[in-house]
């Protein structure tokens, strides 16, 4: 809330990060992206990282790109039929604000009988837990909720027992590399290199 006390992370570099992961090291340059609410400022912020690292590289796009969802797996579903079908658009990767809509871009993806990545790459966004249960390859961003959680109690405590703290900043994040955007993980690269 607007004046209120809070502890956030740093969506700017944490979307910023992982686009330019796929420019750089895939050198991908047609990009679809699916968006959580623009009312939430996490996803403007999202949405401004992906457009600045697309900017910087000198990769054009425009609004038929975009998809706006709603941060649940439905409207990440929602939005492959919109780019592919309606919009007629060729992505080589889906980049989704967040890791529910990630996983509804990847069941409609396979449900075309297309691979990932190998027809579309596809990354996401907070390194879902429950997520990483059912697939443990998706690209994402990090962030520790328990960090938050801890800071956030802590501040909380300090403005019960008015005890002043000085502003704290966004929290870092990191970038998890993982298979669905075309690198492959760990295991993958040590049993190729064993065969």
């Amino acid at each position: 809330l607007l004046g209120e006390e809070s502890v956030c992370i740093n969506n700017v570099s944490g979307m910023y990060s992982i686009v330019r992961h796929l420019i750089d090291v895939h050198g991908f340059s047609r990009f679809a992206y699916v968006s959580g609410p623009l009312t939430s400022d996490e996803a403007r912020m999202r949405l401004f990282a992906f457009h600045a690292a697309l900017d910087e590289a000198g990769i054009e796009h425009d609004e038929a790109w975009a998809y706006e969802g709603n941060f649940l797996s439905d409207s990440g579903a929602a939005a492959v039929p919109v780019f592919l079908d309606e919009r007629a658009l060729d992505p080589q990767v889906i980049v989704c604000a967040n890791d529910l809509m990630a996983h509804g871009v990847c069941k409609a993806i396979r449900a075309r009988g297309l691979s990932i990545p190998y027809d579309i790459a596809v990354t996401g966004y907070d390194d879902d837990k429950f997520f990483n249960v059912l697939s443990h390859r998706l690209t994402t961003v990090s962030q520790s909720f328990e960090s938050l959680g801890y800071l956030a109690t802590k501040r909380l405590h300090a403005t019960v027992v008015g005890k002043p703290l000085p502003p704290i900043g966004p929290l870092d994040t990191e970038l998890r590399i993982r298979s669905s955007c075309g690198c492959l993980e760990f295991a993958e690269r040590r049993d190729s290199a064993q065969t």
